[in-house]
């Protein structure tokens, strides 16, 4: 369990989550405040500032991502931008399993288990798509949808509240300015 436990910590050393004395740098703060998504990823994707060159609607279908694992056969029609908003992220994720790799550490491919599947979707749904409509865009069943809609809406508080951690106070507002969901409401 020991040497997990430091292979873990040296992770977060090259990524500058926390020093050689282990304390804990603004990177690890950002990060302690994200529950619901993977922490490292998403903390680098909002020191980088990313989202700021995108709209609320835009941000909010980009973050989408961490919460969606289905497996669909179908691809989404996502716009060019919210594809080169999704290259940022796997991106982020590489390096983030690059530095686990060199430490030996586990962990679950982000490109395997987060999918795109509810970009298309999120994106219209925050442009005001009309509910039946929209969800023809959905290749899965009905329900996950729905029962994601809430872990997206916890996405999207972590965001939020990393961005302020971070000093990127007009990010966190942007970002929660998007729309909100409610499973069953949308």
């Amino acid at each position: 369990m020991l040497p997990e436990y430091e292979s873990r910590v040296e992770v977060l050393k090259r990524l500058q989550f926390i020093d050689d004395n282990a304390t804990v740098l603004l990177k690890g703060r950002v990060a302690c405040e994200i529950n619901s998504a993977p922490e490292l990823i998403l903390t680098d994707l909002i020191l980088e500032n990313i989202l700021a060159d995108f709209t609320p609607r835009e941000a909010v279908a980009l973050l989408s991502i961490f919460v969606f694992v289905e497996k669909t056969d179908s691809q989404p029609q996502i716009p060019d931008k919210l594809a080169d908003g999704l290259e940022h992220i796997y991106r982020i994720a590489d390096d983030v399993e690059r530095e686990q790799d060199r430490c030996s550490v586990g962990y679950d491919e982000f490109k395997e288990k987060f999918k795109p599947g509810l970009v298309e979707v999120v994106y219209e749904w925050a442009g005001g798509m009309v509910s039946r409509p929209r969800m023809t865009l959905v290749w899965v069943v009905w329900g996950i949808a729905d029962v994601a809609a809430v872990p997206a809406d916890h996405g999207v508080d972590g965001c939020t509240g990393g961005n302020n951690r971070a000093g990127h106070h007009e990010a966190g507002r942007d970002v929660q300015g998007g729309p909100r969901c409610r499973a069953g409401h949308w």
